[in-house]
C-alpha cells in the first residue's frame, strides 16, 4: 500500500511526545500545503510551529525546505543560524542547510565552516564533501577542494551517482590535481549535482533509490535507504511510507511500532501511519491495538480496499463476526483493481462477508 500521504495525532497511550499540540497542528498544516505544491504558503505555518516550540528541529528543517524552494537563502540563514548555534553539537541537518545557503549567497568561508561542522557529525556523507569542495573553490583553495572531491569519490558508491563521480574526476583533472599551480575559476555547477541538493532533494533522491531496490525485492536494502531519507528529512511521508512497506516485508515489526506511533503523534492526519502501525502491531501480537489503529485508518480512508480488508481480518481475529462482515462487504464495494490477486481476494471476501 503505497498511495497514501501525510500526518497524525496521538493514537495510543504510552507514546509520550514533548512537542506541544499547537506546534504539531501548525507543522501538519504546513506539510499539507507543501504536498499541494504551496511551499510559499507553508512558510507561515512552519513559523507558527516554531513559535509554539522554538526547539523543534523538524519544524526548522521543514521551514528551510520551503524557503529553499523559493530561493530565499538569506532567510534560511537568518532563521537557522540561532538554533544551529544553540545546538551545534547535534543539529546536523541545520549545519548542512547553512552550508548550502551560504554557498548560494557566495559566502564561501561561512559555507565551508558549516559543511565542516556537519562533517564532524556525519563524517561518511559523500555529498557534504562535494559541497565543501565547491565552497573551497569559491575561496580559491584549490588543493583543499581537490582533496574533498577525492573524499567524495572514495565514499560515493551508489550506482545512480556514478555519473557525478565521473564529473568530480573530470573537475579534479581540470584543476590540475593537487599541488598544481593553475587555479581556474570553478566551473558552473549543474542542476541536480551533489552540491546543488537541499535536504529535501537529498531525501527524495534516497527515496528514489529505495524505490528501485524495493521493485527488485531487495527489502533490507530499501529499508535502510528509506531510513536514511527519513533521517535527512523527517517530514518526508514518502520515506515513512517506504519504511512501512519495506519494513513489513523485511519483518521489522518491532522497530516500526515506535516509529509510527511517533509519526502519527507528530502529524495528525497521516492516514498511512495508522495503517503501517496497525500492521506492525498485528505482527507483534498486539491484535487489539492493531484493530484500533486500523479503525482509525479506515475512518480516514474509507474507500481504501487494503484498509477494509485488513480491518475485516482483524475483526475476524477478535471474534466480532458482524463487524468483520461489514468490513468485507465494504471491501467488495471499493475493490476495483485489476489482476488475478485482487480477483482471488474478492472471492475470499465474498465468502467471509456472508
Amino acid at each position: 500500500m503505497r498511495t497514501i500521504h501525510v500526518l497524525l495525532g496521538v493514537l495510543l497511550a504510552g507514546s509520550a511526545w514533548a512537542t506541544p499540540e499547537n506546534a504539531r497542528k501548525f507543522k501538519a498544516e504546513g506539510d499539507g500545503l507543501v504536498q499541494r505544491g504551496k511551499s510559499e504558503e507553508a512558510i507561515a505555518s512552519y513559523q507558527s510551529a516554531i513559535k509554539e516550540d522554538p526547539e523543534w528541529m523538524a519544524a526548522y528543517d521543514a521551514l528551510a525546505a520551503s524557503l529553499f524552494a523559493g530561493g530565499r537563502f538569506d532567510e534560511v540563514v537568518k532563521k537557522l543560524k540561532p538554533i544551529v548555534d544553540k545546538h551545534a553539537a547535534d543539529y546536523a541537518n541545520g549545519w548542512y542547510s547553512l552550508g548550502y545557503a551560504y554557498r548560494k549567497l557566495s559566502k564561501f568561508a561561512e559555507s565551508a565552516d558549516a559543511y565542516e561542522h556537519y562533517l564532524k557529525l556525519k563524517p561518511d556523507d559523500a555529498e557534504a564533501f562535494y559541497g565543501l569542495g565547491r565552497a573551497q573553490l569559491g575561496l580559491d583553495k584549490k588543493d583543499d577542494a581537490v582533496g574533498n572531491f577525492n573524499k567524495y569519490i572514495a565514499l560515493e558508491k551508489r550506482p545512480s551517482e556514478q555519473r557525478w563521480v565521473e564529473k568530480a574526476r573530470a573537475e579534479i583533472k581540470a584543476l590540475g590535481g593537487k599541488g598544481a599551480k593553475a587555479s581556474p575559476a570553478p566551473s558552473k555547477e549543474e542542476p541536480g549535482s551533489p552540491g546543488e541538493r537541499t535536504t529535501t532533494a537529498r531525501a527524495a533522491q534516497l527515496a528514489d533509490q529505495a524505490d528501485a531496490e524495493a521493485k527488485k525485492g531487495n527489502w533490507e536494502v530499501a529499508y535502510g535507504l528509506y531510513g536514511k531519507a527519513r533521517a535527512i528529512d523527517s517530514s518526508s511521508t514518502r520515506a515513512y511510507d517506504g519504511l512501512g512497506e519495506a519494513g513489513a516485508h523485511a519483518k521489522k515489526h518491532k522497530e516500526l511500532v515506535p516509529l509510527f506511533r511517533n509519526a502519527i503523534a507528530d502529524n495528525p492526519g497521516y492516514a498511512s501511519g495508522y495503517y503501517y502501525l496497525a500492521l506492525a502491531l498485528s505482527e507483534s501480537g498486539k491484535k487489539p491495538e492493531a484493530l484500533e489503529a486500523m479503525k482509525r485508518f479506515a475512518a480516514l480512508q474509507p474507500s481504501n480496499p487494503d484498509g477494509q480488508w485488513q480491518l475485516g481480518m482483524l475483526y475476524k481475529d477478535s471474534g466480532n463476526a458482524a463487524e468483520a462482515s461489514k468490513a468485507f462487504k465494504k471491501y467488495l464495494e471499493v475493490e476495483n483493481r485489476p489482476g488475478a490477486d485482487h480477483a482471488a481476494t474478492r472471492k475470499q471476501a465474498a465468502e467471509l462477508a456472508k
